[in-house]
């Protein structure tokens, strides 16, 4: 299903020391609250939970891909809830997450998704390529990135 003309896919180009850890999202939700709802932080919790979940539930198709061999869907991690305060410096990236709705200020949020983990000392030294793709059932809602990391 991997698409290599496809104009939705998103690519990534980074330097990467090679005793770190690498962590690659492979498809992921975020959910956002406003945080003057703290009056109640477990209510809050329990619905950005759900909708996370009922948001990753729709994926039925994941693929990855390490130097052009296809491996294992990596884990499924649910966040604990956290604090993001949005100003100028990450108001951008926040939009990029087809959050648009958000504007500067204090929120909860978390995060329902797939994962991959590379530990350190894992990838020899060079260029290596990773492709990553989800979908729902129907298809309507795809995700694919190419990250090229250069370990050096």
């Amino acid at each position: 299903m991997l698409k290599p003309n496809d104009k939705k896919i998103h690519e990534t180009d980074n330097l990467i020391e090679r005793d770190k850890l690498i962590v690659i999202p492979i498809d992921n939700w975020i959910s956002v609250a406003p945080k003057r709802l703290l009056s109640n932080k477990k209510k809050v919790e329990n619905t950005l939970t759900k909708l996370a979940q009922e948001r990753m539930d729709r994926v039925s198709k994941l693929e990855l891909q390490i130097d052009g061999e296809y491996t294992q869907s990596e884990p499924r991690i649910i966040s604990p809830l956290f604090e993001i305060d949005v100003n100028d410096d990450n108001l951008d990236i926040l939009k990029t997450l087809e959050l648009g709705y958000v504007k500067h200020g204090k929120y909860f949020a978390l995060s329902d998704g797939y994962w991959l983990f590379i530990e350190p000392n894992t990838l020899s030294y060079g260029p290596h390529v990773i492709k990553t793709y989800g979908s729902c059932a129907t298809g309507v809602l795809e995700l694919q990135i190419h990250h090229t990391l250069h370990i050096i």
